[in-house]
């Protein structure tokens, strides 16, 4: 039992997203990131089912880290 444990007595389960909030959540990490001009969130949610919210933010920012050192290369 941890210490959050002893102050929280419920558990509560939030499910993955589905497609349409996918959407969204690539919509608001990637908020204020310059974009290529052809990235289309619909096709790309197609390729993240079973991802979290947090996998998302992952993605994006990995893509970001990635597009840095290829940009300056």
């Amino acid at each position: 039992m941890t210490v959050l444990d002893c102050l929280i007595d419920q558990r509560l389960y939030i499910g993955l997203p589905d497609a349409k909030q996918r959407v969204q959540v690539f919509g608001v990490h990637s908020s204020g990131k310059q974009l290529a001009e052809d990235v289309d969130f619909e096709k790309l949610v197609f390729r993240t089912v079973g991802f979290s919210g947090a996998d998302i933010r992952n993605l994006v920012n990995e893509a970001a880290i990635m597009m840095v050192g290829f940009c300056c290369i």
